[in-house]
């Protein structure tokens, strides 16, 4: 249905239906993006299919111990629930059913594997990522990008987004607002609301540059010791002697380290977002923003901190 049909409503009478006759154990909530997924108070699709963050086999085979948490994963869900079907592609629910059928031990014939599938959705939204629509025509022929792109190429269309663009001087003169310049509104990121405002850059470099200025500019204001998380490299699960070794892993920039920065600044307080969520339990899902609260070391960590400090970093600079 449409936007504001009531689709949200619907679910969770869905689930005030389940949690009356106590049978919510038996009713899954899922969803193909995080932000839907908290919306309904369940879990992403992604988490379900059992696929690493970075997979490029489509054909990976599950080992035995995978194989028997999928089966205790769905051991008593009779219903499944999904929301913003229209994210959902073919191949993404091809892997869904696979998974299902394994589950409860079904032939592949059998529609995942017997559970009872509610769709809930808009398929005038947003369409799959990298997938095709499940409305898509699997026999077309015509489906390709260079038939795509012929579609698209109308000269009416194309003569008004050019006059569209020589008439927006007043849209241009806006966007010259936004330069950070004393002469214009926006006079310095340290006022608000621009000092809380989402920055877009076209380098990690200068992201991390920030988000790390950023960090020790908080913790000045709060009179807190600039603190630097830092990463325990190890080679075949041997710790690291060379310390022109260990600094130069630790120099790598994150993005060719999945993510995972040699030096993390932290401060009381600051944003994070959720990136790898391995506590699927808790229905935290991947793209959620919470506060740092606390810091937690496991005990038995024994980092080696000396010699490990970089001179970009405050000079009363605390490793840990």
């Amino acid at each position: 249905g449409a936007g504001g049909c009531g689709k949200s409503r619907v679910t969770e009478a869905i689930s005030a239906f389940m949690c009356f006759h106590n049978r919510l154990h038996t009713l899954r909530s899922l969803a193909p993006s995080s932000a839907a997924a908290v919306g309904i108070n369940g879990l992403t699709m992604q988490s379900m299919l059992r696929e690493g963050r970075r997979k490029s086999n489509t054909n990976t085979i599950l080992t035995q111990s995978e194989i028997v948490t999928i089966e205790n994963e769905w051991r008593n869900i009779d219903y499944c629930l999904i929301d913003e079907i229209s994210m959902v592609g073919c191949y993404m629910l091809a892997r869904f059913h696979k998974i299902t059928t394994i589950a409860k031990h079904t032939e592949p014939s059998i529609p995942f594997g017997g559970i009872n599938m509610i769709f809930l959705g808009d398929f005038v939204q947003y369409g799959p990522v990298l997938d095709r629509p499940l409305y898509s025509n699997l026999l077309s022929t015509q489906d390709t990008l260079e038939y795509t792109l012929n579609l698209t190429k109308q000269p009416a269309k194309q003569r008004n987004v050019t006059e569209r663009v020589i008439q927006c001087k007043d849209d241009y003169k806006m966007l010259c607002k936004r330069v950070v310049s004393p002469e214009n509104e926006v006079k310095s990121l340290r006022e608000a609301p621009w000092n809380s405002a989402t920055i877009l850059v076209f380098r990690n470099e200068v992201r991390t540059n920030i988000n790390n200025y950023c960090v020790f500019d908080q913790s000045k204001k709060n009179n807190y010791l600039p603190m630097i998380v830092v990463a325990n490299d190890r080679v075949r699960n041997v710790e690291i002697d060379n310390i022109d070794l260990r600094r130069f892993l630790l120099s790598i920039p994150d993005n060719k380290t999945e993510g995972l920065p040699g030096y993390l600044p932290i401060v009381p307080n600051m944003p994070v977002l959720i990136t790898h969520n391995i506590a699927t339990e808790l229905h935290i899902s991947n793209g959620s923003i919470g506060r740092l609260i606390r810091l937690v070391i496991e005990d038995g960590e024994n980092l080696r901190l000396d010699n490990i400090g970089d001179p970009k970093f405050p000079n009363n600079t605390v490793y840990m």
